[in-house]
């Protein structure tokens, strides 16, 4: 799904509880949003900063901020699940409240002062993390709570507006492997559930003296296309084991294996008819980690994962010829699917006397290949679209698109560095990094294209205030080009942070509390001037017993 050259393309890297994602478009790509959270990170955030809001407030630092939950470890880097046991020593609770926001407007043309709103977001989340630790064997779950609102325009005067739910849970158990003395080898096992449901409504764009809105409530408009389901219900049910091994005091070697399935039910129900897809999209997903070190100095870690599924989609639908009449009906194929993917994560440390030295890449690939029914499967929808116009019955339905095949990959790399001074006397850190990302899209049917690239430019300070309070602050300067081989999509983009932390001495809990504002704007000459802002909430408590 490509976004718009609105400046939405910066919503994903402010917002990293949920992932502000624009849910607009056609059926397959808001599923594919909705499955790729879980599934594709084995049920742990691959965020770099989910557990560390202490880092958000100094500017997003992610390769040489200091945070207990952001260590070159097997659970806080690789979250491979092996480690949660040797994280900390004691049992922990972890309470992660979450709150995100976003919206983007243009002005008209006209002189008139009036604005459109071209995005909207709102969303909250809860994260959870427990962990009994007792001896060689340690329990616990981890998961989320989480609500997510966007508002995009349909048309000029109607808007898309998605209400997504995320409740997840992961059980799990970790400990020394059973019949070996030397406690360097250990496993885990869980268990994965989450429910994800995604409701679509059609509203009127709400028009005043001060613009046009659409994230206002209005009246409530019918789906334009009774083919398409508008509201997904997605659970995730599996589990998986991992296993690792401390190889020498300067490396750690662990793998694991996941088997997910994922129940993807659409639907578009109405006074008259009835739309519905059917699929179960099977997952299997591989880590490797390797965690080392050199010397005492440089520390240093690489996360590896990928993923293959292969899928079926069915439909039905029904739509009632009136009264006595026998209804327009069908039912059968829809399509086939088949994905595969890979992340890579890597990060490096030195510790120079009071300097921390860190770089980092990351590279990420995702393909998805569709294969439309055979011509001649009659129970497939394009026979169905092919044939309906005989039917008496369908004389004014509207008709979606046919199915068709395609493929389409993304090609995707980010690198950076940085610098951390840490002050005399404990005083505090006070960081520098940047950073340079692209993510290439190539498609059967449109070729290469579009190119997103991006840079920016983040530094930050920690600073002790009293022995039990500390303030961060940060800045961070982005420049995005949604489309490098096109003009006019580029977008600049200002970041100020701020937060607090409090740990009392001797005492059982931490508290941290970050806030992050963007704003962003077009960086080329449109007189409408697309801008917009995104807002982050980030807090967590932490216990210890």
């Amino acid at each position: 799904m490509t976004p718009s050259r609105r400046v939405r393309s910066s919503a994903a890297s402010c917002v990293a509880i949920l992932a502000l994602v624009a849910f607009a478009g056609r059926s397959d790509a808001q599923v594919s949003q909705l499955v790729q959270g879980t599934a594709v990170a084995s049920g742990f955030s691959l965020d770099p900063l989910a557990r560390s809001p202490s880092l958000i407030g100094m500017g997003q630092l992610s390769l040489v901020g200091s945070d207990p939950h952001y260590r070159i470890t097997l659970w806080d880097f690789g979250g491979n699940p092996t480690g949660a046991g040797v994280a900390e020593s004691t049992s922990t609770i972890d309470l992660r409240p979450d709150a995100v926001g976003a919206s983007d407007v243009q002005d008209f043309i006209d002189s008139s002062g009036r604005i459109r709103q071209s995005y909207a977001a709102h969303g909250g989340d809860l994260g959870y993390e427990m962990w009994r630790r007792q001896g060689r064997l340690t329990y616990g779950a981890i998961g989320n709570l989480g609500t997510l609102q966007t508002d995009q325009p349909y048309s000029d005067d109607v808007e898309h507006r998605a209400n997504l739910k995320v409740p997840s849970v992961t059980p799990i158990i970790t400990g020394v492997m059973p019949f070996t003395h030397s406690g360097r080898t250990r496993y885990s096992l869980d268990v994965r559930w989450s429910e994800q449901s995604l409701e679509s409504r059609y509203l009127g764009i709400v028009q005043n003296a001060a613009g046009d809105f659409i994230s206002l409530d209005s009246d409530e408009r019918k789906p334009p296309n009774v083919f398409v389901p508008e509201s997904f219900d997605v659970r995730h049910v599996g589990g998986g084991g991992a296993v690792s091994h401390v190889v020498a005091p300067w490396l750690t070697v662990a793998g694991g294996y996941d088997g997910v399935g994922v129940r993807i039910n659409g639907e578009n129900p109405d006074k008259r008819n009835i739309s519905q897809t059917h699929e179960l999209r099977p997952y299997n997903i591989g880590q490797a980690t390797l965690i080392g070190r050199i010397g005492r100095d440089i520390e240093w870690g690489v996360d590896g994962r990928g993923w293959k599924s292969t899928s079926e989609t069915s439909w039905n639908f029904t739509i009632s010829a009136g009264q006595g009449a026998i209804p327009l009906s069908g039912r059968g194929k829809l399509l086939e699917r088949h994905e595969e993917g890979t992340t890579m994560r890597s990060r490096a440390v030195w510790h120079a006397g009071s300097f921390d030295i860190g770089a980092g890449w990351n590279t990420n690939y995702n393909k998805v290949d569709v294969t439309a029914p055979a011509l001649d499967d009659h129970t497939s929808f394009n026979y169905f679209m092919n044939t309906v116009f005989n039917r008496g019955t369908a004389d004014s339905l509207a008709l979606a698109d046919s199915v068709s095949t395609g493929s389409t990959a993304l090609h995707g790399w980010e690198a950076g560095g940085g610098l951390a001074w840490r002050l005399p006397s404990q005083r505090g850190t006070v960081g520098v990094e940047y950073h340079k990302d692209r993510l290439l899209e190539q498609s059967l049917s449109a070729g290469l294209g579009p190119r997103r690239v991006g840079w920016d430019v983040r530094m930050g300070a920690d600073l002790v205030c009293t022995p039990a309070i500390r303030a961060r602050v940060g800045y961070q300067y982005r420049w995005d080009d949604e489309d490098d081989y096109t003009k006019q999509n580029e977008y600049l983009s200002n970041v100020v942070t701020g937060g607090v932390g409090v740990s009392p001495k001797r005492s059982m809990w931490r508290f941290d509390l970050s806030y992050a504002i963007r704003w962003l704007h077009a960086d080329y000459g449109d007189p409408s001037y697309p801008h917009g802002s995104r807002q982050q909430l980030r807090s967590q408590i932490h216990w210890a017993f």
